[in-house]
């Protein structure tokens, strides 16, 4: 063996090839729009909020088990990546169905670890919400990532007439129909149905915990008076897929409607929608 040949073997040795960055088979952008709207009937109350959060997906590599991807928050020249956004990049085996794995859980902990120190967080404050311009959560399990990107993950079976879209969000399963062509030589299929109440129940006590946490008000209250309210709370939920001349899911739109009694006296309708798309980076 060579001299070069054997500082190659070391350096191979001591560094995992798995932490030597490869050229992505594909990339694709995750472009995701979310909008949302209250209105209470007593015209005294309208909120609305509106943002996007696009990813890049970078298919490293495809195995028998699946595929190994890099999911990113996109970056311009020469702009360096803000240290909230520890949890990318995000490096996942991604098999063709079921759940997720996480495979660079260290890397997201050492960024999470040194986002804590120079923001002045103390590890005590993970998991609480805080309210600066909008309230969030201070998210420190790096598994956590993987919710994160559930909301961008578009694999799903072939579709055809009667399908059944999985969403815990429905009160039974929305089944498929065609709604007519897509864009992209593909199809578009549509279907609706009734929201879950008990999950909209669960949901509006999260949210009341939230914010019971944030003004310092007992929890109990907050949330005796979502159950209190919780037989008037009702909704639909309708979704749009959009697919390619592959039949592989391009577009998802989901939009929901739902109406809730709010202290025992007022009518809140809160309309959303969400909408992802996802186009292959030449």
């Amino acid at each position: 063996m060579t001299r070069s040949g054997f500082f190659l073997s070391v350096f191979m040795a001591v560094v995992p090839l798995f932490s030597l960055r490869a050229e992505p088979i594909e990339t694709y952008r995750l472009e995701l729009e979310h909008s949302s709207k209250a209105v209470r009937d007593d015209g005294l109350s309208e909120s609305s909020s509106a943002g996007r959060d696009d990813l890049v997906e970078r298919i490293i590599e495809r195995r028998a088990d699946g595929e190994i991807v890099e999911f990113d928050v996109p970056l311009e020249a020469g702009e360096t990546r803000s240290p909230e956004n520890w949890q990318f990049p995000a490096r996942v085996l991604r098999p063709e169905s079921g759940a997720m794995t996480l495979l660079n859980a260290g890397e997201l902990a050492a960024r999470r670890d040194a986002w804590l120190r120079e923001a002045g967080i103390p590890v005590e404050a993970c998991g609480s919400w805080i309210f600066t311009w909008s309230a969030f959560r201070i998210e420190c399990d790096p598994d956590d990532t993987l919710a994160i990107l559930a909301r961008y993950d578009l694999r799903f079976q072939a579709i055809e007439p009667g399908t059944a879209f999985p969403t815990e969000l429905a009160r039974e399963p929305i089944a498929l129909a065609s709604d007519g062509e897509s864009e992209r030589g593909g199809m578009r299929w549509s279907g609706s149905g009734e929201l879950d109440p008990d999950r909209l129940v669960a949901e509006a006590v999260e949210t009341a915990m939230v914010i019971a946490e944030i003004t310092g008000e007992p929890v109990s209250e907050a949330i005796a008076r979502v159950h209190e309210d919780a037989a008037e709370t009702h909704g639909t939920i309708a979704v749009t897929l959009d697919t390619d001349a592959h039949g592989d899911i391009w577009r998802r739109q989901i939009r929901t409607r739902t109406e809730r009694l709010v202290d025992g006296a007022t009518v809140e309708t809160t309309t959303s929608q969400e909408t992802l798309v996802r186009t292959r980076v030449e």
